[in-house]
């Protein structure tokens, strides 16, 4: 065997090393260049600058305006300009009237937390909500006083069981007053004529009223005149400012029921007067209008504003639905309940969406009834309601914006799991301080005594199960 005289990577051609020269040179001129700009950057005290978050937000913010003319609306962006950006927007605004509001409640809740009460519902449902949850309001408003339309005077109707449940949770009862005829259903703005013009007749009605209140040991009024016939809108303001007067003696409150947006009402000399003021958000669709959302979120946004323009905030308590109705093409409209809606959507397996625009509930269906001559009729349905989240989300901005408090029309057709959070400050300080766990409202638990017969006879067929859902 020949001996090797060559070594392994040995060859008479130069170029690999200098291929290796040079690339050691460039790495070494790319080390050198790092090292000075780390070195320069020490020196200088130079720090790289980031990205301005703030500045994109506001980039995207603008695409995502639907208002923008060169921006094409959808759910997504509509629903980017509800609550959360009115919430910013105020935050700072409102923060002044936000303390003083706070500050001129006495009530064990920062904030007046109430309901309307009626004993009129079927199968006492109010009076099982209340005794159900009582504990999560400091305000109620039974709906217990009348006028008389024979003789205009007061004709107090008070359920005796309700009364001792109210005083048993130490409510504030403020029982309503209210013009409603139950001989033509609705409202009767005529039958109160008389009492908002004639001086002795008022005089001696607001002296009934007051000694009513004395004696059953109740804490004041909730006036609820609707449909006014008057062409003067001082009469009502009157009869606000001489009830003032008399119960101002007494230490008894004044409260009264305002629609948004209504010229019958002067908002701004009724406050004067009374002590707070239920603005009415809700019945925004009602029949015999056509169907469309119970109390959409930006409209209800907008009624408040609009009305703190001329009543204090912390003087306004924001009414809130807890109800749907039932449109049919046919005229056959009903108010329902939550229950009623969710019973209805199950038996007919229907997709219930929550609408991202208005935040408010919605389904529709056709049935076939049997028509005048016994023939099957067609008859499309189409449903509205509310629910917790609905609800939340209104309470989340009547608290920020530092109204009074709210009110719940109507105890007993609400969604159960509004009470998780009814009694509490939803407000962002509120929030921080005792943060909520909004999981909690991606379920729907079986709604306890929750019976819904349909149609008639003797027979029972069980149609359907309670069971529990999810959002």
């Amino acid at each position: 065997m020949s001996k090797i005289t060559q070594q392994i990577f040995q060859t008479d051609n130069p170029s690999r090393w200098r291929r290796l020269k040079w690339t050691f040179r460039i790495l070494l001129t790319v080390f050198v260049f790092f090292l000075l700009v780390l070195v320069l950057a020490l020196i200088r005290g130079f720090s790289p600058s980031i990205p301005n978050l703030e500045e994109k937000g506001r980039e995207y913010a603008n695409t995502l305006d639907p208002s923008k003319p060169l921006t094409f609306a959808s759910k997504e962006n509509k629903k980017y300009k509800g609550f959360k950006e009115f919430l910013a927007k105020k935050e700072k605004e409102d923060s002044i009237k936000k303390k003083n509001g706070k500050e001129n409640l006495t009530k064990k809740n920062p904030y007046i937390r109430a309901a309307f009460y009626t004993a009129w519902r079927p199968n006492s449902e109010s009076y099982k909500s209340l005794e159900k949850n009582g504990d999560k309001l400091n305000t109620i408003f039974p709906e217990w006083f009348f006028i008389d339309p024979q003789n205009g005077n007061l004709l107090p109707s008070i359920d005796t069981a309700g009364l001792s449940l109210m005083k048993q949770y130490k409510l504030d009862i403020l029982p309503m007053l209210t013009n409603y005829s139950k001989k033509i259903g609705d409202f009767d703005g005529g039958m109160i004529h008389t009492l908002l013009t004639d001086k002795n007749k008022k005089a001696a009605f607001i002296k009934q009223l007051a000694d009513t209140l004395e004696f059953y040991e109740l804490h004041g009024v909730n006036i609820d005149f609707e449909e006014l016939k008057e062409k003067n809108p001082g009469a009502l303001v009157d009869f606000v400012k001489d009830v003032k007067e008399v119960f101002s003696k007494k230490n008894l409150i004044v409260t009264i029921d305002l629609p948004p947006s209504n010229k019958d009402y002067d908002y701004k000399n009724i406050a004067e007067y009374a002590d707070y003021i239920i603005l009415m958000a809700y019945d925004q669709f009602a029949p015999p209008s056509a169907p469309g959302p119970i109390s959409s979120q930006k409209w209800v946004e907008e009624s408040l504003d609009e009305t703190a323009k001329e009543i204090p905030s912390e003087k306004i308590i924001l009414g809130v639905a807890g109800y749907g109705y039932n449109w049919a093409n046919n005229g056959d409209n009903k108010s329902i309940s939550y229950a009623d809606a969710i019973n209805k959507a199950k038996i007919i397996n229907a997709t219930i969406d929550f609408d991202n625009d208005n935040y408010n509930l919605h389904f529709s269906y056709s049935e076939e009834i049997k028509g005048d001559e016994g023939k099957l009729v067609t008859i499309n349905h189409e449903v509205w309601f509310t629910d917790a989240v609905t609800t939340f989300n209104i309470l989340r901005f009547s608290d920020e914006y530092a109204a009074a408090g709210s009110a719940l029309w109507v105890l007993g057709r609400e969604d159960d799991r509004i009470w998780k959070f009814y009694d509490r400050d939803l407000s962002n300080d509120g929030l921080a301080e005792k943060p909520f766990n909004f999981n909690s409202l991606k379920y729907v638990p079986v709604i306890p005594d929750n019976i819904d017969y349909i149609g008639d006879g003797e027979v029972l067929d069980i149609v359907a199960a309670p069971q529990e859902g999810k959002i």
